[in-house]
């Protein structure tokens, strides 16, 4: 389902449902890492009222955090052409701020991070709410073998996503027509 959302506007919710339905994640995001900066590409949750809590988290990360996320910059890293799976709790990150904000507000216990180097780099996340509990160990062996395929659908829609907003830029006529004709 998540292949087949990509290029539309149901990426994100797809991505979701996905990790919710294979890990039993509870809200989930994506980054792309270039040129020393983070962007957010989703930000979801399980529930509508989480969802807010999930994108306001996500842009805290992207704009003061994930350099300072130094599990992440380190997956990063080593995921030099492969995929990089790594499990976070809550209680590992040292950096106050980056917990109470990222985490603490959202009552986030666990996350379970796919990493990928190319181009940029990409980041995806899928997180445990406290109540939920960690993640269990069966779901993240049903996570492996899919880590490369959602990563690799989270490039092209990066990609498709990054067209689309090169394409606003270009130069429009005055009837509306993009570029121009030969």
């Amino acid at each position: 389902a998540v292949v087949e959302r990509v290029g539309d506007g149901d990426f994100a919710t797809a991505m979701m449902a996905c990790l919710a339905g294979t890990v039993g994640a509870d809200m989930c995001s994506a980054f792309s890492v270039a040129g020393g900066e983070a962007t957010v590409l989703i930000a979801e949750s399980t529930s509508a009222e989480r969802s807010a809590f999930a994108r306001i988290a996500s842009l805290r990360y992207a704009r003061r955090y994930w350099n300072r996320d130094v599990q992440t910059l380190s997956n990063l890293g080593r995921a030099h052409r492969n995929v990089q799976i790594a499990r976070r709790p809550e209680t590992s990150i040292r950096d106050l701020e980056y917990r109470l904000e990222c985490y603490g507000e959202g009552a986030v216990g666990e996350r379970v991070s796919i990493c990928r180097t190319g181009t940029s780099g990409l980041i995806l996340n899928a997180y445990r709410l406290q109540e939920t509990g960690p993640f269990e160990p069966a779901a993240l062996e049903r996570m492996e073998p899919l880590a490369p395929v959602l990563v690799a659908a989270l490039a092209r829609q990066d990609h498709l996503v990054g067209l689309c907003s090169h394409l606003r830029e270009l130069p429009r006529r005055q009837d509306g027509v993009i570029g121009h004709r030969l």
